[in-house]
């Protein structure tokens, strides 16, 4: 089978391998070589993509919380300035204008 990175590999290799398709084989062969080499190259992308979309599924669930809890942070905090702000008219240390 021909290497998918011949960089990768020795060039050595690389004639042996172009010898023996010299010897024997029928391009047809050839062709269905590298359409199966296509294809082994897809099915790995192909998981690749899954495991990839798996992992921003998770990331956007987790943005999502985040989100949600600031709001509810704010409004927390929303409702204790609330407060805060009637104890001090109550007290008269703050105007009932404000």
């Amino acid at each position: 089978v021909f290497p998918t990175r011949p960089a990768e590999r020795d060039w050595r290799e690389f004639v042996a391998w172009t010898d023996a398709c010299d010897e024997g084989r029928s391009v047809d062969n050839l062709v269905l070589e590298y359409l199966r080499e296509f294809r082994r190259t897809i099915d790995g992308m192909r998981h690749d993509l899954s495991s990839l979309k798996i992992r921003v599924s998770s990331l956007e669930i987790r943005t999502a919380t985040s989100q949600l809890e600031i709001a509810h942070a704010h409004e927390r905090h929303n409702q204790v300035d609330d407060r805060m702000n009637r104890l001090e008219r109550r007290l008269g240390l703050r105007d009932s204008n404000d």
